[in-house]
């Protein structure tokens, strides 16, 4: 398992396959969509993820009082168990499973080397990059 990028121009592919590591079609990525189908209730997310994704949201807001405990950084006491308002940003699980099924498409389509086996065969560290034919590689 590696991700792949070359600091020549930028290219990069995911993680090389792996039948017990990495592939799009682990039971675990597969049995997570179909859970998100058919669940009804929006998802809260992270609004740079869900920007950068491009995934379709709404944005509500919320009111909820402040939980108990040491996550709660507040020195006032009178704010412990306070509520308050924050905007709160959802998508619809149907929108995550459609973003979850194009990333692993286009990581397939990506692939120059399927496996670390390959990369080694085509020279590894000295292949040549599918975009500019440079071998400034680095490999995560």
């Amino acid at each position: 398992m590696a991700y792949l990028h070359c600091h020549g121009c930028g290219w990069q592919q995911d993680d090389f396959w792996s039948e017990d590591g990495y592939n799009p079609f682990r039971n675990d990525h597969i049995e997570w969509l179909k859970e998100l189908l058919f669940r009804d209730e929006p998802m809260a997310m992270d609004k740079w993820w869900i920007d950068e994704a491009g995934i379709p949201y709404q944005t509500r807001e919320v009111t909820e009082k402040m939980p108990e405990g040491p996550w709660n950084k507040s020195s006032v006491d009178e704010e412990k168990g306070a509520e308050r308002t924050f905007l709160r940003h959802e998508v619809l699980p149907k929108h995550m499973v459609v973003h979850g099924l194009q990333s692993m498409a286009r990581s397939i389509a990506n692939m120059q080397w399927r496996t670390e086996e390959e990369w080694k065969a085509a020279g590894g560290t000295n292949a040549p990059c599918p975009q500019c034919g440079e071998s400034h590689w680095d490999i995560d």
